[in-house]
């Protein structure tokens, strides 16, 4: 149901009162993508850890290979190299596609390791670094002890970037009123976008693949000018 309640839309120029009709929200399944960003890291080891049950299963994998026995097969060092090399693939495709869920939780997942290592570090009094030899023997240590976080790292990440998402989709909210649509939400920053009725140029309604599938879309307000439309809330 829809709210009915009187807002001030001074601010936008209007200089009176205007009733609102209703207040909506993105839907969960417009956010499918969002989502499946977010837990990219997830779904890497899974993939990793798949394709290597699958490799051992069917032979696919010498075990008695002097190079997986030098890296003591299926250790942590194995996975973290099986991890890596896509992980820095995702990160790449993730810049090209702006995707602020994919880097976050990348970032994160980089990052998260650290903090176990540097308090192991600090329990064998590595910590405070005097000099340079104690710098690299600091660096040795959180080396040795990095990719045996990866996992963990991985899927904690991949839920905080979750959850930040659900935040986000939870925080916009579109205010349709007798006047005009006001589109507004942002966690750290917040952003309110108001158009008018009368300055909407055009209305464009787009479906992705997944949109066609689950039978949800986003709606374009374009203004007369054409300007504001990359400036939108999908979902």
């Amino acid at each position: 149901m829809g709210e009915d309640r009187v807002s001030n839309y001074t601010a936008y120029g209007l200089g009176h009162e205007s009733r609102t009709i209703v207040v909506l929200s993105p839907s969960v399944i417009g956010f499918i993508r969002r989502y499946l960003l977010s837990i990219t890291p997830a779904l890497i080891v899974f993939l990793f850890e798949v394709a290597w049950f699958l490799g051992v299963r069917y032979q696919l994998i010498d075990l008695n290979s002097p190079y997986l026995q030098q890296f003591k097969v299926g250790s942590s060092v194995v996975s973290f190299i099986g991890f890596i090399a896509p992980l820095f693939i995702i990160t790449l495709l993730a810049w090209v596609l702006r995707s602020t869920e994919s880097l976050l939780s990348l970032g994160l997942t980089l990052i998260l390791p650290l903090i176990p290592s540097m308090y192991f570090a600090h329990q064998a009094g590595l910590i405070p670094v005097e000099d340079a030899s104690s710098v690299l023997g600091l660096l040795a240590f959180i080396l040795e002890g990095y990719p045996a976080y990866f996992k963990p790292s991985a899927y904690l990440a991949s839920l905080l970037t979750l959850i930040k998402t659900e935040a986000y989709r939870r925080s916009i909210k579109y205010v349709v009123s007798d006047t005009g649509i006001e589109v507004k939400g942002g966690l750290l920053r917040r952003r309110s976008i108001y158009t008018p009725y009368n300055q909407v140029g055009r209305v464009v309604l787009e479906q992705s693949l997944l949109g066609r599938m689950f039978n949800y879309g986003t709606i374009i307000l374009v203004s007369a000018a054409e300007w504001g439309s990359e400036y939108y809330a999908r979902g």
